[in-house]
């Protein structure tokens, strides 16, 4: 039973999954690794509004008008979101290291949280340790603050082969981009503009 939901998975991610080359092609790197950073905003008649690159985190600024173009992308991020990945701890030992090794997942949480802790000061804030998280743990969150509707990617794998950058969460790709005179240009041909000003 358990052999056949990890088949079932792996079976959605590759239906989702679009991969650019292959491994011997492609240099894996982090988010921070990237050649750009800050915020990039999208076309004003388009569902995604910006794109911003914050160390190891890309903020995918969404509205969800879905009279908008580009709405099945966003809808997209919402199913992935909403996708139950499974507690690793019920599947046998070898069962678990294939997922996570395909789905590039840390295998030994609790080392990883206690070197994040170590981190952690009295005068840090939530969202502080929030993000010392982000930027160690993969993962994908909503959320809606100050008028803002966003989700994060934490801890992504970039791939890149020739001027394009593959990013991926769980392989599954959420992003292909090239930079154009400038700018920046996903799988779909639509262009962010970089600006200096980023939302709240």
């Amino acid at each position: 039973m358990k052999k056949a939901i990890f088949i079932c998975l792996m079976m959605v991610f590759s239906v989702f999954s679009t991969p650019v080359g292959t491994q011997a092609q492609t240099e894996r790197q982090s988010i921070d690794r990237l050649p750009f950073e800050g915020y990039f905003m999208g076309p004003d008649d388009y569902a995604i509004e910006g794109l911003l690159f914050k160390e190891n985190q890309l903020i995918i600024y969404v509205n969800d008008d879905t009279s908008l173009e580009g709405h099945d992308r966003v809808h997209h991020l919402v199913e992935f979101h909403d996708f139950p990945h499974p507690d690793l701890m019920s599947y046998t030992e070898s069962l678990r290291q294939v997922y996570m090794e395909s789905g590039d997942l840390p295998y030994d949480l609790q080392a990883i949280y206690e070197e994040i802790t170590a981190k952690i000061t009295p005068e840090m804030s939530q969202n502080d340790v929030q993000d010392l998280i982000n930027n160690r743990i993969p993962g994908i969150y909503y959320t809606e603050k100050n008028g803002y509707d966003y989700f994060t990617i934490a801890s992504p794998i970039v791939s890149q082969t020739a001027d394009a950058w593959q990013i991926q969460l769980f392989d599954e790709v959420i992003f292909i981009l090239e930079e154009v005179e400038g700018t920046l240009q996903d799988q779909d041909g639509v262009v962010y503009q970089f600006s200096g000003i980023q939302p709240n």
